[in-house]
């Protein structure tokens, strides 16, 4: 029993971990997405 709440711990632990992680990739490809739709209006703006 002891091993598997350790187990089950570490799982959470990386999950949490991951999350984290997930939300700052988010942020970051929002600016990304951001940058590149400026860049692409820049380049194929039809005047």
């Amino acid at each position: 029993m002891d091993e598997i709440d350790r187990q089950a711990e570490r799982e959470a632990m990386a999950l949490r971990r991951q999350g984290k992680n997930s939300n700052q990739n988010n942020k970051r490809n929002k600016i990304k997405d951001n940058y590149n739709r400026q860049l692409f209006e820049k380049l194929f703006r039809t005047h």
